[in-house]
């Protein structure tokens, strides 16, 4: 297939642009928190719907060198390299946006549906058979307003692929794109002689409300909208003939089972024969079967399960990951001052779907991306608390940025775990490789951690690193904390706990990963029964099969 690709920087706006509006943006020691610079603009400050892109200036591009994204934090727009590179001051950057999304000014979010083996496409007629459009992308990210996300640490470009005449967003060094990261796009011109966007009546993809969480990446059960009234709806009729309800009568509405989504396979190992597919998902099946099992129906929500085979093996050839996802979706009460007449006073099932994941032979959907590598290039992973013993397996507590409460179980075989703590001086040891890869004036912060070691005893620099901050400077903030400090646990993957001589669809490790919202009463009663009955034990009696 023959791709062109176009790396695009507009130095003009065409008329159907004019309610965009720009600036520049210098970087600076009092805008830059670690790896971000903080915009602070009227139209922006509280306003997470904001279109965003942005344009490196000078040589900013050349000492920064790193994929940049906007990041929506505590009511403000940062600009922040998104592999969480520390963002070096005296950088200028032109920053363009527009308040609210438009036609041709738009999220784009990266879904199974629009994402192909080469990148997630567009759809979008100035696009279209375009190749010579004009258009700007950024990755917008906001966890903290729409907690399903994805931060890809990669730098992505728009190109064009001349057989299906469409624009798609990829991975510069060709790595894999993941459901739930969204893009800024910026449409300036087709490239034809008239520069005005043509509006359209919708743009693709547009994201106006919050979807839902998604971990380590997975395929959205359903759209995240309003759905008709299902069978079991409760209602009253008051004199006037409207139809009334109230959040109780939607909190005790009997949801059971819907319909199984359909498998994700679209990011699966593609080391792994297809042919294999078939035993992993009969595999998968089983657990989605023991889910309906502990709980054949719910108070306040519905669930659906689906089955995916997804992400790379951590070892050449080694064990294949795979998952099962439970959606949960809430009933909910309609007010009567909503634009739907007719599901006014009504109770409704709502896609407000939160998720629980029962990894296995991976730990992805717990401990995210990697923060560091070691001197020896191994990922370092946080998680934020150990939280016991549970029914005799481990359990942690995740550390998320979307307000909900998460917890992990950990089902191995025997005692041994599949990571192992960061000691002290190996990350001190990470960051300093981090602080010479990424290059700049770092001297003075390798000299401070250099003399952290020199000053530690034997023992200290053996002792696992629990930090609260991952940047603290020597002398200055505490380099590590406790858990009651809010310091989080560090620690790598161990690859030996793999046995290289399974077969590789044999499960060697199995992760639940549940979360929820602890004013969601309907969704806590659904862990809290999971919790009770789901049998453990014939989840553990998979391992090595």
């Amino acid at each position: 297939m023959k791709r062109t690709l176009f790396f695009i920087f507009v130095v003009g706006l065409g008329a159907g642009n004019v309610c965009s509006q720009d600036f520049t943006l210098t970087t600076s020691a009092t805008n830059v928190i670690s790896s971000r610079a903080s915009i602070g603009r009227p139209g922006l400050d509280g306003n997470p719907k904001a279109i965003i892109v942005a344009t490196p200036l000078g040589d900013a591009d050349k000492h920064n060198p790193h994929p940049l994204g906007a990041w929506y934090y505590k009511d403000k727009w940062n600009i922040f390299n998104t592999d969480h590179v520390v963002m070096p001051v005296n950088m200028r950057y032109k920053i363009e946006y527009w308040p609210e999304p438009d036609p041709n000014h738009f999220l784009h979010m990266l879904t199974p549906e629009n994402i192909r083996d080469d990148g997630s496409y567009l759809d979008h007629p100035l696009l279209n058979g375009h190749p010579n459009a004009h258009l700007k992308i950024l990755q917008n990210y906001t966890p903290d307003d729409r907690p399903g996300f994805y931060l890809n640490a990669n730098e992505a470009k728009a190109s064009y692929n001349s057989a299906s005449g469409k624009w798609y967003i990829a991975n510069v060094n060709g790595k894999r794109l993941y459901p739930g990261t969204a893009y800024s796009v910026a449409i300036f011109s087709d490239g034809t002689e008239s520069t005005t966007p043509t509006p359209v009546a919708e743009p693709p993809q547009t994201i106006t409300s919050a979807p839902t969480r998604t971990r380590e990446p997975i395929a959205p059960a359903s759209t995240p909208v309003a759905a008709t009234a299902p069978t079991s709806t409760t209602s009253t009729t008051p004199a006037n003939g409207t139809s009334a309800c109230t959040k109780e009568m939607a909190e005790q509405t009997v949801g059971k089972w819907g319909r199984q989504k359909k498998d994700d396979l679209v990011m699966a190992d593609r080391s792994f024969p297809k042919e294999g597919y078939k035993p992993v998902l009969a595999k998968a099946q089983k657990v989605v079967d023991l889910f309906k099992l502990a709980t054949p129906e719910f108070n306040g929500i519905e669930a659906h399960a689906y089955r995916g085979i997804r992400g790379d093996s951590y070892l050449p050839n080694g064990p294949i990951p795979f998952r099962v996802d439970v959606r949960y979706g809430s009933y909910i009460c309609v007010g009567n001052d909503t634009a739907s007449v007719d599901k006014r006073g009504k109770v409704i099932l709502y896609g407000n779907y939160g998720v629980t994941t029962v990894s296995f032979n991976g730990l992805r959907d717990v401990f995210g991306d990697s923060v560091l590598l070691t001197n020896e290039d191994e990922e370092i992973f946080e998680y934020k608390k150990q939280l016991g013993d549970f029914k005799g397996m481990t359990m942690i507590e995740p550390f998320m940025r979307d307000g909900e409460r998460h917890e992990a179980v950990i089902i191995t075989r025997g005692s041994q775990l599949p990571y192992k703590p960061v000691t002290r001086e190996q990350l001190l040891q990470a960051r300093i490789k981090h602080y010479r890869t990424i290059g700049g004036n770092f001297d003075s912060m390798i000299a401070s951690l250099n003399n952290a070691i020199s000053n530690m005893s034997v023992a200290d620099r053996q002792s696992p690193s629990i930090v609260r901050d991952l940047n603290a400077t020597p002398g200055v903030i505490k380099l590590f904390a406790t858990e009651a400090e809010g310091g989080r646990h560090l620690v790598t993957l161990d690859k030996s706990y793999f046995d290289p001589r399974l077969p590789r669809d044999a499960i060697q490790l199995i992760t639940v990963h549940l979360s929820w919202i602890e004013t969601d009463i309907p969704k806590v009663e659904a862990i809290k029964q999971f919790k009770e009955k789901f049998d453990f034990e014939a989840l553990k009696a998979m391992l090595g099969k």
